[in-house]
């Protein structure tokens, strides 16, 4: 774990997990929701590519209907969950699913965490884990087969650093909010720069806009 700030707290992910079965869960055994499965309407299935930017985007969906998703019910995901990439190289990056967003079920390449709010912020473990995926520490818990994955056993037993008090953990997500806010603002404002250059580029290079000459004719 190495050095921790005094008055924090040294846990695992499972003691801070909702305080209910299935807390922490994968998606279904493939066999059991596969494409035949899916329907154009019904319950949302939250696919493990939806988080891999480490948002929560999601342009199209694919559904199941009540029936399956009742049978399927331990692999729910609420609105206010991590969702983790499960197998595939991006495997451990995450995101929160909007609190807007329906009721869903995971696919089998994903897995969700629902925390007790009242132990741990859900927004100050998200950053942790992606933290972790950045640094590559989420290493610590991929198992190595056909294609690496995240091992749920290790992700439940995984220690991590929590401040002890909620307003602690609170004023850290909102600094961190702060400049994630700052660094989107300087991205959209580069990507009008980019365009501004690329149009500039075009009109001189082509001749549209001429570049005056100076005095000397040059």
């Amino acid at each position: 774990m190495g050095r921790i700030p005094i008055g924090w707290d040294c846990v695992t992910i499972q003691t801070i997990a909702a305080d209910r079965p299935h807390a922490i869960v994968d998606g279904p055994f493939g066999s059991n929701l596969k494409s035949i499965h899916y329907k154009e309407q019904g319950v949302p299935v939250i696919q493990s590519g939806f988080v891999t930017t480490g948002k929560f985007i999601a342009n199209s969906y694919v559904y199941v209907d009540t029936s399956l998703f009742l049978a399927q019910k331990r692999s729910a995901v609420e609105p206010g969950d991590i969702v983790m990439a499960k197998i595939g190289a991006q495997c451990g990056s995450c995101a929160i699913l909007p609190s807007d967003h329906p009721i869903g079920v995971l696919a089998g390449n994903a897995l969700k965490i629902s925390v007790d709010n009242n132990k741990c912020r859900t927004a100050y473990l998200d950053l942790l884990l992606k933290y972790y995926y950045d640094t590559g520490k989420i290493n610590l818990i991929k198992t190595e087969t056909a294609q690496p994955a995240i091992s749920l056993k290790s992700l439940k037993a995984m220690l991590i650093p929590v401040p002890s008090t909620l307003e602690e953990q609170d004023n850290i997500v909102s600094v961190m909010s702060s400049l994630e806010n700052q660094i989107n603002t300087e991205e959209r404002y580069l990507g009008k720069l980019i365009k501004l250059k690329s149009g500039l580029m075009h009109d001189l290079l082509t001749g549209k806009v001429r570049v005056p000459l100076d005095e000397e004719g040059e």
